[in-house]
């Protein structure tokens, strides 16, 4: 891309009383001038930028935020944001009507840098980056509940009323621990030392919220693990491409220290050793 030549790739995910963007964008500045305002879009654009930085103006305020921040503007007023520098974003649009009365203040929440570092915001932006990934393949009845997570946490960030901080607690909040617990632990199954104080530590929560979160969803963390580890396990077992690659070094990769161990758990688990789920695959 050459001096001045203006790029924008952005994925869109449409959810129910939701949009969620990934863009990633070369400088330039966008207005919302009278003309665009008139149309009564009144949505919220919560903005967690990633890379690059911006300088929003709106209501005769001027901010300007970086990589790693995050700032909040609407729709229903005249305003303009310049991109200064290439970046990538993640934005999260949603009607006013929605956090009206979850916000504290949502008025004043607008046009606030919120910084890095804010928990509530990072497991928004990972929880809606999930359902970013994942929205087309979702049924309407589990796009509407992830909508109302993201509802919950952005709630949660922007500063919840009591009311609404109970019900995000007990819902988008938990279920945004959960999956950026698991993500973690899908990124830590080949390490052995892999446990629950280690994960704990990692969150900022404790290990009895963690097991309270896998209680919930009936397993357990211990079950939790070696379930992915199995499953991976499994999945290089019977991948011809690993044909030559000895099963033993496979259970090591997948995080199993004691060989015994992990050809019972393969046998319970599949219902045949790992050599024969290998044969089978192979088709011998």
């Amino acid at each position: 891309m050459g001096p001045g030549q203006f790029r924008v790739d952005a994925s869109i995910a449409n959810l129910p009383n939701l949009m969620i963007s990934s863009v990633t964008n070369s400088s330039y500045e966008i207005k919302r001038g009278a003309a665009l305002v008139a149309d009564g879009d009144d949505r919220i654009n919560l903005n967690i930028l990633r890379r690059g930085n911006i300088t929003v103006k709106q209501g005769g305020h001027e901010v300007t935020v970086s990589g790693g921040d995050a700032i909040l503007w609407t729709n229903g007023r005249i305003g303009s944001a310049n991109y200064h520098s290439p970046g990538n974003r993640l934005v999260v649009t949603i009607p006013r009507q929605m956090l009206a009365g979850a916000v504290v203040d949502l008025d004043r929440s607008m046009m606030l840098a919120l910084p890095r570092g804010n928990v509530a915001l990072e497991l928004l932006a990972g929880y809606a980056q999930g359902l970013l990934n994942e929205a087309d393949e979702m049924p309407p009845a589990l796009r509407a509940i992830g909508a109302a997570h993201v509802h919950d946490l952005v709630a949660i960030a922007l500063g919840a009323t009591r009311d609404a901080a109970e019900i995000a607690n007990g819902r988008g909040v938990r279920v945004a621990r959960l999956s950026a617990i698991k993500a973690d632990i899908e990124q830590s199954l080949g390490h052995r030392n892999l446990s629950l104080d280690g994960l704990a530590r990692r969150h900022g929560i404790s290990p009895r919220y963690i097991r309270a979160l896998f209680s919930g969803e009936g397993t357990s963390f211990t079950d939790y693990v070696m379930a992915r580890r199995l499953l991976r396990a499994h999945a290089a077992v019977v991948d011809p491409r690993n044909a030559d690659h000895k099963i033993s070094a496979i259970a090591f990769e997948a995080g199993f220290g004691d060989l015994s161990h992990f050809n019972q758990a393969f046998r319970k688990r599949f219902g045949m050793t790992p050599s024969d789920a290998r044969l089978l695959s192979l088709g011998r």
